[in-house]
């Protein structure tokens, strides 16, 4: 019984290991061809607002709200929102603080809301 289950183990230590990365349409002739990246992604919640355009909140509303740990996914029931409303007299802006320099990009996600 052993024997079996030591056998079983290592076929299915050797399907996981040979398990192809790639999208299908690839084809076997492209498992000897491809390099597995343990690089993660993560994202980072900045540390602090620096500066904003509008201190009055009628173009800006709901920085602190930036600040939060995020959920990746877009709020449907809008609430802990940052709101910027662009109009002729003013165009809304914040720097923001990560605590340490950084190289990459920035996550917006955004919903469906009425404008008005």
């Amino acid at each position: 019984m052993s024997l079996k289950f030591s056998m079983l183990l290592v076929l299915g230590a050797r399907l996981i290991a040979s398990a192809q990365l790639l999208p299908p349409v690839f084809g076997v002739e492209y498992n000897d061809k491809q390099i597995a990246d343990n690089r993660v992604r993560k994202y980072l919640a900045p540390q602090r607002i620096v500066w904003q355009s509008d201190k009055t909140g009628k173009s800006i509303q709901g920085a602190e709200n930036l600040l939060r740990t995020g959920t990746g996914q877009a709020e449907l029931i809008q609430r802990n929102l940052c709101s910027l409303k662009s109009s002729a007299a003013s165009k809304p802006g914040i720097i923001l603080d990560y605590g340490k320099e950084l190289h990459g990009g920035v996550q917006l996600i955004t919903g469906i809301m009425r404008t008005g």
